[in-house]
């Protein structure tokens, strides 16, 4: 159980660290509106250290729309490991423009933007050619990279029905792989 506890502290703290380097990425490379602009802050770094702190204040209290997460094995690691990099493109077009994505290909946004490694492009283009996303209502979304094909709207719907409505996790279903996100909701304390 301590494992299993260790692991997703490991991972909420993995997942803050890549929302905090993104958002100081945005930081260091706009200027901000003078509407939202620090008060108090000297620095960009003190006003993104400001942000954090107030971020893990809220996320702690369950005053964030946030959700569970279980990264627990379904038996696919390769194919979750996929599906956990397409989740982390995913996030970082979030931070980036606002929302997410409403297709794979609209990751090309985030290519376009210049401040990604060749490396990274050629990835983010891996993930657009190999994976979809469905979106949902409320930030919601289903995650493939093995070829499903959606046959009707409905289907995925349908499918995630009997999903965990509060965890984020892998699931097999009908042999292929998926990682669903449901919507985000408050209330969820964080250690």
């Amino acid at each position: 159980m301590t494992l299993k506890k260790n692991r997703l502290t490991i991972l909420l703290a993995g997942i803050l660290a890549a929302f905090g380097l993104a958002y100081y990425w945005f930081i260091a490379s706009f200027q901000l509106p003078h509407d939202i602009a620090p008060k108090t802050a000297n620095t960009k770094l003190d006003y993104f250290r400001e942000y954090i702190d107030s971020l893990d204040n809220r996320i702690k209290k369950g005053n964030i729309p946030s959700r569970k997460l279980d990264t627990t094995s379904v038996g696919y690691p390769k194919m979750e490991s996929k599906l956990l990099t397409f989740r982390h493109w995913i996030e970082v077009y979030g931070v980036s423009f606002g929302n997410l994505p409403g297709q794979s290909s609209d990751l090309n946004r985030l290519v376009g933007e210049g401040s990604l490694k060749a490396e990274q492009k050629k990835l983010i283009g891996d993930i657009i050619n190999q994976c979809q996303i469905f979106r949902f209502t409320g930030d919601s979304y289903l995650l493939n990279c093995d070829g499903w094909q959606l046959q009707t709207p409905q289907d995925a719907q349908r499918m995630t029905g009997h999903f965990d409505s509060e965890t984020e996790k892998f699931y097999v279903s009908d042999g292929h792989i998926f990682l669903y996100a449901p919507p985000p909701s408050t209330g969820i304390a964080r250690p």
